[in-house]
């Protein structure tokens, strides 16, 4: 999927991204735990404000989306 973005700089970008896969979920937990509180809390509002994923691997999968490139445009 390919999502066009305009950053704060205003320099427009092309992201492409895919749903997280199961194998992601260690990473993007590492991630969440190096969050500050209040970070965590901007962020999610849910079920990761323990820093710990939803324990249906439907549902956590869902909640993520990877970035895999970003062009100019």
């Amino acid at each position: 999927m390919t999502i066009d973005t305009l950053p704060d700089d205003g320099a427009p970008q092309r992201v492409t991204v895919r749903p997280a896969r199961m194998q992601d979920m260690r990473l993007i937990q590492a991630h969440i735990r190096s969050l500050s509180p209040a970070s965590r809390r901007n962020r999610f509002l849910g079920p990761c404000l323990s820093g710990r994923l939803p324990h249906s691997p439907s549902a956590a999968t869902s909640l993520f989306l990877i970035s895999l490139t970003v062009v100019s445009i």
